[in-house]
């Protein structure tokens, strides 16, 4: 069951990413990831009632597990996710998955001096071959250079009028530290996230109050941001569905991770969770055309961290 939750949440995570970088070029990201938010925490509402008003699940109070919740809902909804947005935006889908590609090892690592969760052998294999692999699959020779950057990447914006227009200045250094900034904060996120379903089994409404706490830390910090949404109705129609479609993806993946931790170590699922590039980057060059065909290193990379995977789960 466990296996199962955290291959759905690397589906869900892989399609928001894809979601993400096909919109940020025709809307600005703080109205996608405003958006994105707000269908995380509807889609939560829902989930919740249903469990509680149909399904007649019990609702037991644990405040330690609340704590937890509320941090990781800091951490990866809001700190995690906004970061990762603007790095995608910044950098690309595939040099933004290149950075997140340390995070598993990151949690791995936190999580056995935190929390002193301990990983057989075989599973510390696993991890680092799957991490191995998904460096492979995504690293390309000069990706970092700088003269590799494209003139036409989207920068944050600030005027209220260029609010509904693409991004248009390009910023490789910032990228890249929203990018690892992403990375720390969801490595950081995922112990709590695995602290708090273990104090308070209850992984829905432990979604939804992840949801809640990033809109809100979203309102207070940029309140200025929020009252220009008004630009809302003339936002690009297209892009905004794609970025609710995203927020449908991340509630789901969300949810899925902690019900994943419910079964299996924190470490072994967040390298599951955070495999994107094994699906983001062979997508990426089908959709956006970023390559015409698949190159030996992309099959041989993900051939290593399919063995990773294995040994990880099956092991």
């Amino acid at each position: 069951m466990g296996e199962v939750m955290a291959f759905l949440s690397l589906l869900c995570f892989s399609g928001n990413v894809l979601l993400t970088k096909a919109a940020s070029s025709r809307l600005n990201v703080q109205i996608g990831y405003f958006a994105s938010i707000c269908v995380n925490v509807f889609i939560a509402i829902v989930m919740v009632l249903f469990e509680h008003s149909v399904l007649h699940n019990p609702f037991h109070w644990m405040l330690r597990g609340f704590i937890y919740y509320v941090l990781a809902g800091c951490l990866t909804t809001y700190v995690g996710r906004l970061t990762y947005f603007h790095a995608i935006v910044r950098l690309g889908a595939a040099k933004a998955s290149t950075i997140q590609v340390a995070s598993p090892v990151f949690t791995v690592v936190l999580a056995f001096l935190t929390i002193k969760e301990v990983l057989s052998a075989v599973e510390w294999a696993g991890c680092l071959c799957t991490v191995l692999g998904l460096f492979v699959v995504t690293y390309v020779p000069g990706i970092f250079s700088k003269h590799r950057e494209r003139s036409d990447e989207r920068g944050i914006v600030k005027d209220v009028g260029s609010l509904t227009r693409p991004l248009n200045e390009p910023s490789a250094a910032k990228g890249n530290a929203f990018a690892f900034l992403s990375m720390s904060a969801y490595g950081a996120g995922n112990i709590f996230r695995g602290e708090g379903v273990r104090h308070w089994n209850d992984p829905v409404f432990g979604g939804f109050v992840g949801a809640l706490v990033g809109l809100v830390a979203f309102i207070v910090t940029t309140p200025r941001q929020v009252y220009r949404l008004r630009a809302l109705k003339n936002a690009d129609r297209r892009a905004l569905l794609m970025y609710c479609f995203g927020g449908l993806c991340t509630i789901t993946a969300q949810m899925s991770v902690l019900f994943a931790m419910r079964y299996m170590p924190i470490g072994i699922v967040t390298v599951i969770s955070m495999s994107q590039p094994l699906i983001v980057v062979p997508l990426t060059y089908l959709l956006f055309k970023k390559s015409g065909r698949m190159t030996a290193r992309t099959i041989y990379g993900s051939l290593i961290t399919l063995i990773g995977l294995i040994l990880a789960v099956a092991v």
